[in-house]
């Protein structure tokens, strides 16, 4: 064995360890700040005529704001947090063997460094029907993140989606079809 290719084992061990570890950790910290930004979720609202029809559904974009900026913010507050410790590697990984990756004691070393996190709303409709529509909002957060080692950067992204809304929205049957 040469001793690139044991470097180019190392890095990739760590590395995985490392990248398992931060994807791990992102759903976790991803669905706290959910938690705390969207409550009760009352940022949708289904407005009807006095005779019970749908006119419209409304969302109030200050409140999807201040979702976005309070996951993000969390989000980036969390992951900067964990990854300021450092991810937890096996003496083994630097071996280069593969085998040797989950050998030996743990050692905590900082190669993880947080970019970016972006939120965005995605909204999905199905017709269910007559006068009946599935209404859906969903929430994506994108964090960019890169794995540093002496000679060596990748950047990362991951992504999770959240279904922050989901409703059916029933107008009012036609006593005549035509079409069907």
């Amino acid at each position: 064995m040469t001793v690139a290719h044991l470097y180019k084992g190392a890095l990739f061990t760590v590395t995985e360890s490392a990248r398992s570890q931060f994807s791990a950790y992102a759903s976790t910290a991803f669905y706290r700040a959910v938690e705390a930004a969207v409550g009760n979720g009352e940022f949708v609202q289904t407005v009807k005529d006095d005779g019970g029809n749908v006119v419209y559904v409304a969302t109030d974009p200050i409140k999807i704001n201040f979702i976005a900026k309070t996951v993000a913010e969390k989000t980036l507050k969390d992951y900067t947090e964990f990854v300021k410790d450092g991810a937890t590697v096996r003496v083994g990984a630097f071996s280069g063997i593969k085998l040797l990756g989950g050998v030996g004691r743990e050692v905590k070393i900082r190669l993880i460094t947080v970019e970016n996190v972006f939120c965005d709303f995605k909204s999905k409709y199905y017709s269910l029907g007559i006068n009946q529509t599935r209404q859906q909002l969903f929430l994506t957060v994108k964090v960019t993140y890169s794995i540093i080692m002496p000679q060596y950067k990748s950047e990362e992204t991951a992504s999770i989606d959240y279904l922050i809304y989901d409703a059916l929205v029933v107008g009012k049957v036609p006593e005549i079809y035509l079409g069907g």
